[in-house]
């Protein structure tokens, strides 16, 4: 008698331990500690513990891996959580509507398959089959054009990459900067030849102030495009996003759907 309520205390205390365990990886889930989830319920699944338990760990497994972009990944937890069940239906209040659609995917796919349940069916399955593309995108001629159109224009070089609502501020105000400029450097060149021919003592005074006047708006001007100019130049440069030299990697995986992975690595 005595032994028997001393393997029933030791089961009552191993679940209790396993449930303060597992309550903690769901707490860890809930802080968007993702890679801890992964590695405590990995510990946890090696473990003799109830399938409740096992479901309840694949399942958080599987959303944390797919939130780390690990979908090949995702899917085989979620594989081995409907081997334990394969009528288990994922809360919509848990998981984001992303997390339900992928499990619900990779359930219609098991399904289809334990139709058929040979071992090599299965395996298929888990261990999908793989392609993987490289190709390198080199858009070094588009970083030289906008360069080029940014030297002849402010704001040229950016409406050319993309980014049209600076592009087009720039682009207007140093073309009216410019504009300005050239027509008050020929009427300011005018005023001061006007004021070097003058020769009544009366005028002179008055020329030579229509001249000064000009020239200290003509020089504004010239700062005004100095300025728009180089900190078009700079923007380009430093705060436009181009898309760099790369390769990009493409990974198709076979699960009975079509599903493609996509990665750009830059070059720089």
């Amino acid at each position: 008698m005595f032994k028997i309520s001393l393997v029933i205390m030791l089961l009552f205390l191993t679940s209790s331990v396993f449930s303060q365990t597992i309550d903690e990886v769901k707490t860890d889930y809930e802080n968007f500690e993702y890679s801890k989830v992964i590695s405590q319920s990995e510990i946890l699944l090696n473990t003799m513990i109830e399938d409740t338990y096992k479901i309840e760990l694949n399942l958080l497994k599987g959303a944390s891996q797919f939130s780390l972009g690990l979908e090949k990944d995702a899917r085989l937890s979620f594989i081995d959580l409907l081997k334990i069940d394969s009528s288990f239906v994922i809360s919509t209040s848990r998981f984001s509507p992303k997390i339900v659609d992928l499990f619900d995917e990779v359930k219609s796919n098991y399904l289809s398959i334990i139709t058929n349940p040979t071992e090599e069916n299965l395996d298929n399955f888990r261990t999908a089959e793989s392609k993987t593309e490289y190709k390198f995108v080199n858009n070094s001629k588009l970083i030289t054009e906008a360069a080029l159109k940014n030297l002849l224009l402010p704001g040229w070089g950016q409406i050319s990459s993309g980014n049209s609502t600076k592009g087009y501020l720039l682009g207007a105000s140093s073309t009216l900067l410019l504009g300005s400029m050239i027509y008050f450097i020929v009427e300011t060149d005018s005023k001061h030849k006007d004021y070097l021919t003058e020769t009544s003592p009366h005028i002179i005074e008055g020329k030579y102030q229509k001249y000064n006047d000009s020239y200290k708006i003509r020089n504004l001007l010239i700062f005004s495009y100095a300025a728009v100019w180089i900190y078009s130049q700079l923007d380009l440069f430093l705060f436009t996003d181009f898309d760099l030299p790369n390769i990009d990697v493409t990974t198709y995986h076979n699960y009975n759907k079509d599903f493609s992975f996509n990665l750009s690595i830059p070059l720089n």
